[in-house]
């Protein structure tokens, strides 16, 4: 059940008021290591709970998030390349090696 919902701009406008200041002062070489350290992060909770493994992959998503807000990428924008299939062969489902 789920109990709340946002779109991509709401996210987006959620994570620069809640850390758009930290994270421009700590910079984008420290947010894309950030967010490797939550990718790993994710990777480590593989058995663990369902909710624990949500949070995570939560904190990757605001991680991405922070890094398209401080290079002025809007992910609605950023997703338009997957529109009509993979971006890569065209295919849906992708029909890549």
């Amino acid at each position: 059940m789920v109990l709340n919902t946002m779109t991509l701009d709401e996210l987006q406008e959620l994570v620069q008021k809640l850390y758009g200041n930290r994270d421009a002062a700590r910079g984008l070489d420290a947010t894309i290591e950030a967010l490797d350290n939550r990718i790993h992060g994710f990777s480590s909770l593989a058995e663990k709970e369902i909710d624990d493994r949500a949070k995570a992959l939560a904190r990757v998503m605001v991680e991405v998030t922070s890094i398209a807000n401080q290079t002025g990428i809007d992910l609605n924008e950023a997703l338009r390349f997957y529109v009509h299939g993979c971006p890569e062969c065209g295919n849906n489902p992708c029909d890549c090696n």
